[in-house]
C-alpha cells in the first residue's frame, strides 16, 4: 500500500470542481448518479476497506482520460457479496449540477405527491 490511489495514479482533480459519479456493479446493477465536489471524489478514491488479509484500498485500479478528465476506478478488494464495481467520475459544469439537482428534487416532489394521494 504505497501511496494513496489519488496520488499514486497521478490524477488531476479540482477540489472545488463538480463531478457526476456513476457506479456499475459486476452483476449489472447500476447505482444512482450522485454529484460530488472534487475533494469528495478524492476522498472516495482514497477509501479503505477490510479484507481477509487486512486493510486495503477500495479502488486498486484508477485511471483518468487525459482528454475528458473522466476518472474510472475499479474495485477488487471488497469482501461484501456483489460489492465490486466500476465507478466513473465525470467533470460537470455548475449549470449541469444545478439541472441535475433540480431534476432530483422534482422526482422526489412527485414521489411524495403520489404517496399523499394514496393516503399513506
Amino acid at each position: 500500500m504505497n501511496g494513496r490511489p489519488s496520488e499514486r495514479f497521478n490524477l488531476t482533480v479540482e477540489d472545488d470542481g463538480q463531478y457526476a459519479e456513476r457506479l456499475v456493479f459486476t452483476n449489472g446493477r447500476e447505482g444512482r448518479t450522485r454529484v460530488h465536489t472534487g475533494r469528495a471524489v478524492r476522498d472516495r478514491i482514497d477509501q479503505m476497506t477490510y479484507t481477509d488479509y487486512g486493510e486495503d484500498w477500495v479502488y486498486t485500479s484508477v485511471a483518468q482520460d487525459p482528454d475528458t478528465g473522466v476518472i474510472t476506478g475499479v474495485t477488487t478488494t471488497s469482501p461484501a457479496k456483489d460489492a465490486h464495481h466500476t465507478a466513473t467520475w465525470a467533470p460537470i459544469t455548475t449549470a449541469e449540477r444545478d439541472a441535475f439537482q433540480q431534476a432530483q428534487e422534482e422526482k422526489w416532489r412527485e414521489f411524495w405527491r403520489v404517496v399523499a394521494s394514496v393516503g399513506a
